[in-house]
């Protein structure tokens, strides 16, 4: 599953005279859950603080919203792809308020093409409230964290949801959410890219 892909950022405003905040992204990704909703992302594998979501306005136009965990900020893009190119506009930011990483009891375990991940409602690990059953490959490098991003909402900050013990790509998964849904989600695009987004800090004052 190697993919490359261009892209064109499109500087608006982002004309800096003080020290630019950079984002750098290494795969985009994508699952489709079973309403037909389509889950997108931008990830950096190696690093937590940030990602980027992709999806549709009420326009039906393509929007990406960058978190910053980190700095606490919500950046907002327009994109538009023409061709296997990404053209990025900046929109606004805004702050990123309230955030803090509760504590979380997890377990992650893969036997063979199958990966398990239970969180339990507290220390004894007796009553699971959340659950992710996936199958999985094995691939030249690992994109669980665009798996992580894409379908494990509120959880795709959280290192105990991750995976990093061997190189996988999440194929399918079934999800039982805090609510007790069930959706199923499967692997539609998977591509390695090479994308760097700066923020002017200006941007940030405004």
């Amino acid at each position: 599953m190697k993919y490359f892909i261009k892209f064109l950022f499109l500087f608006y405003g982002l004309v800096a005279f003080g020290q630019n905040q950079t984002y750098t992204f290494a795969a985009f990704g994508s699952y489709k859950r079973n309403d037909n909703v389509l889950l997108q992302s931008f990830v950096n594998r190696e690093n937590f603080d940030y990602f980027i979501f992709v999806k549709k306005n009420d326009s039906n136009k393509m929007i990406g919203l960058l978190y910053d965990f980190k700095n606490k900020y919500v950046h907002h893009l327009d994109i538009v792809e023409k061709d296997s190119v990404f053209s990025f506009l900046y929109k606004h930011s805004h702050k990123l308020n309230n955030y803090t990483k509760p504590e979380k009891f997890v377990t992650v375990e893969k036997n063979y093409s199958k990966l398990s991940i239970k969180e339990f409602q507290n220390k004894k690990r007796k009553k699971v409230i959340y659950e992710v059953n996936a199958v999985v490959e094995n691939s030249d490098i690992n994109n669980f964290r665009i798996f992580q991003v894409c379908c494990l909402h509120p959880n795709e900050m959280n290192k105990n949801f991750n995976y990093s013990n061997e190189n996988i790509t999440v194929i399918n998964a079934e999800i039982k959410s805090y609510t007790n849904n069930v959706s199923i989600y499967k692997l539609q695009s998977v591509k390695n890219v090479d994308l760097k987004i700066e923020i002017s800090q200006i941007n940030l004052k405004r």
